[in-house]
């Protein structure tokens, strides 16, 4: 992509900020930003249109009946020391550990009740 395209949307790598603005998306709404490569944040929440290229993902539950979002997302947010990288000049999150992490799942009633009181404050 040719870097000076205008636009509003922001094009998001595996960085904080975004890398330029276009004006196509690929993510909307609630989403929560893992990168591939490491940096000062791994995981971000994030609120917004935004286009995401192939230095990072996005993670959803597969069944939000017994694991939601918001707590999926705070976990990892929370607990980003787990996510393991390897490499020399470019740090890359090993995908097979990840795949592995192993997250509590409390209730569903007591998961609305971390994620709320954690996102309201």
């Amino acid at each position: 992509r040719h870097l000076n395209i205008e636009g509003n949307i922001p094009v998001y790598g595996s960085g904080l900020r975004p890398l330029f603005m276009t004006n196509e998306f690929n993510r909307e709404g609630k989403t929560c930003k893992i990168n591939k490569i490491k940096s000062n944040r791994q995981v971000m929440r994030m609120n917004e249109k935004y286009f995401l290229n192939n230095n990072a993902f996005t993670i959803v539950s597969k069944d939000e009946t017994i694991i939601t979002n918001e707590y999926l997302w705070f976990y990892l947010e929370n607990n980003q020391h787990l996510l393991q990288y390897n490499g020399f000049a470019i740090l890359r999150l090993d995908m097979e550990h990840f795949l592995n992490i192993q997250i509590p799942v409390p209730s569903i009633i007591r998961q609305f009740d971390i994620s709320t009181n954690i996102f309201t404050i």
